[in-house]
């Protein structure tokens, strides 16, 4: 005679099994399903390096695009599978990847976290305005600057705008990103107005700079890996104050990065933000000062609303200005790119948290 507890004991196994295997296929089938967004949207995936310097271009570097192999990707979006434990992502389906410095990447290929310098508001208020910024490694030496690690998930949820910003601005000459300390002015007189930001990216004193020094080979690794992760943790993540100008928006990169901050991340990808979400200050400069709400509105009009798609065509036109052509077709696609990740890092997390609520774990 077959026991009652243990038809109970099968029938637990027959149902957790059957849970399990349903909740694998979904885990496949998510993974899958952005893989396939992935490789229809732009017939393969794109790996982007950063080449060399171009000092010329507004104190970003020349990119270069290198296509994958589409195994090598499919391995990489898959990985093996792996237990979950509470030093586990729940933005990750199994194992986490590795990038080309050994960090962890998620399986959809935003980096966990990543170490940036930063400024904090309160060496800008003390800064002199009759002589121009010190270089990045001048600034660092001196012990101003302090490396804090971000991670991916306080820049998706909006944790890092509460008290970070970073700067976006239009470099006036290749030499310098202020050398009439016009920038520098304007920020400590703002800053005070929002007392909630305590630290400050910006380019020039936070990236290392090849004027006036050049940089060593760690530098060099150091300036890459900051250009290529810019967009999803700095301009994604931080409140943005704009030093607006009226050739500020004739450009390619200012523009971009403004685009990116006027959006927030949510499982449909990169949409507007909303108003509790918004995180752009905008302030006038130069001949533009004085008119922070019509540059405000100007920006919003421009790029609030714009689609990843929308923002690609608008910035692909030949009257947005850069230096170096391959830069604007190769970081247009970084656009792209990063929007698709969005989207796949939801999907992973969802995943994720329906295993956890069915099968404890």
């Amino acid at each position: 005679m077959i026991d009652q507890d243990q038809i109970s004991d099968a029938s637990t196994v027959v149902v957790v099994g059957i849970v399990g295997s349903c909740l694998a296929c979904g885990t496949m089938c998510a993974v899958l399903c952005c893989l396939s967004r992935r490789f229809f949207s732009r017939g393969g995936d794109l790996e982007v390096e950063v080449g060399h310097p171009d000092p010329s271009k507004d104190g970003l570097s020349e990119v270069q695009v290198e296509p994958k192999i589409v195994e090598e990707d499919l391995e990489a979006e898959l990985g093996h599978p792996g237990a979950f434990s509470d030093d586990d992502s729940e933005a990750e389906i199994g194992r986490p990847g590795l990038d080309e410095t050994g960090d962890q990447v998620t399986q959809n290929g935003l980096r966990k976290s990543m170490d940036f310098w930063f400024v904090p508001v309160s060496e800008i208020m003390r800064m002199p305005v009759d002589a121009p910024i010190p270089r990045h490694q001048t600034c660092r030496d001196m012990g101003l600057l302090v490396k804090r690690r971000i991670d991916i998930d306080d820049v998706l949820s909006g944790n890092l705008r509460v008290d970070t910003a970073a700067v976006s601005h239009r470099w006036p000459v290749p030499e310098h990103f202020d050398p009439q300390c016009t920038k520098l002015s304007k920020l400590q007189e703002v800053l005070p107005r929002t007392p909630s930001i305590k630290w400050l990216w910006i380019d020039w004193i936070c990236a290392p700079q090849w004027h006036d020094g050049g940089r060593t080979d760690e530098e060099e690794v150091e300036f890459k890996m900051i250009l290529k992760h810019i967009l999803p943790f700095i301009f994604l993540g931080c409140k943005v104050i704009v030093l607006y100008e009226r050739i500020y928006n004739q450009r390619f990169w200012p523009n971009v990065e403004c685009w990116i901050a006027t959006k927030m991340a949510t499982p449909h990808g990169l949409v507007p933000a909303s108003d509790d979400r918004l995180r752009v200050l905008v302030h006038g400069i130069h001949s533009a000062g004085g008119h922070d709400k019509a540059n405000l509105a100007q920006v919003l009009e421009y790029w609030h609303r714009a689609t990843a798609q929308e923002a690609i065509t608008i910035l692909s036109h030949d009257d947005i200005l850069v230096t170096n052509a391959k830069d604007k077709e190769v970081n247009l696609k970084v656009v792209a790119s990063l929007d698709e990740q969005i989207r796949c890092h939801h999907s992973s997390l969802h995943v994720v948290q329906s295993i956890r609520q069915f099968v404890p774990l």
